[in-house]
């Protein structure tokens, strides 16, 4: 995909990535009403809270509850858990409030980051993408989008797949004609001349497996790379496709956050 020179880009160079990270956890921490530097603090403390929200990176976190021995058994939970199996993470929490508060109603989110290149697409699929204007796809318009990069139903060099169509017809895709799209949103929050940008994918289900939606992703990671940004991208915990597509691309889980309700 060829863009066009503009003189006027930041250029990506060295940066200190533990700074941006920073940025970012100060920003959460903020937002949340967490003490400042919880989410590098070394442990996973508990904060009396009826916000029902644990935040955690890989230095640290917080459990927000107005219970401490509850907040105890998920901080073992989140300590003892191996792996990148988020969702058997997801499960054996629900199941330590289940016990202990009955019915409860939970998800896990994973908040990923990109700040650098992202890891190439296959070229033949790359030279397919292009930047389309927000309104080919949300002719009404989208508030949060800046950029869009997509590759056109036309322009796919093979044909869909056999099973059924699930998506549906008056989705922004269908309605479109687009394949595959990757979103830019506008960014809230930036780090000197680095700004956070929150990125996202979406893939017609008769063109799923196929490449496409690393194609459009990678081609906004080299954007936003060229303009000195950092990406992020969020998912709930069972969108393991969602995952796939993140850490395919380059980027990588920092922060997991974990809410919940009690439905007495």
């Amino acid at each position: 995909m060829k863009q066009e020179k503009n003189e006027g880009r930041p250029q990506s160079g060295p940066f200190d990535l533990q700074e941006v990270l920073t940025v970012l956890e100060n920003d959460l921490e903020k937002h949340w009403g967490f003490p400042s530097g919880s989410l590098r603090q070394g442990s996973i403390s508990y904060l009396p809270s009826n916000d029902n929200r644990a935040a955690w990176t890989a230095n640290g976190g917080v459990v927000a509850c107005d219970d401490e021995e509850l907040a105890a058994k998920m901080v073992d939970a989140i300590g003892s858990h191996d792996g990148r199996d988020h969702v058997l993470l997801l499960a054996k929490l629900q199941e330590i409030l289940e016990n202990a508060l009955g019915e409860v109603t939970c998800g896990l989110d994973v908040l990923l980051y990109c700040a650098g290149r992202p890891n190439p697409a296959r070229a033949e699929l790359s030279a397919l993408v292009e930047m389309v204007q927000v309104e080919e796809v949300w002719p009404e318009g989208n508030e949060l989008a800046e950029h869009i990069f997509a590759i056109r139903i036309g322009k796919v060099p093979f044909e869909r797949h056999l099973g059924p169509t699930i998506i549906s017809k008056e989705s922004v895709l269908a309605k479109s004609g687009m394949a595959s799209i990757a979103t830019l949103n506008h960014s809230k929050l930036s780090t000197g001349k680095r700004k956070f940008h929150a990125a996202g994918a979406f893939t017609h289900s008769d063109y799923w497996n196929r490449g496409l939606g690393k194609a459009v992703v990678s081609a906004l990671l080299e954007h936003i790379a060229d303009e000195g940004g950092i990406a992020m991208w969020s998912h709930d915990a069972k969108n393991m496709p969602s995952n796939r597509l993140a850490l395919c691309c380059g980027f990588k889980e920092h922060v997991l956050i974990f809410g919940w309700k009690s439905e007495k």
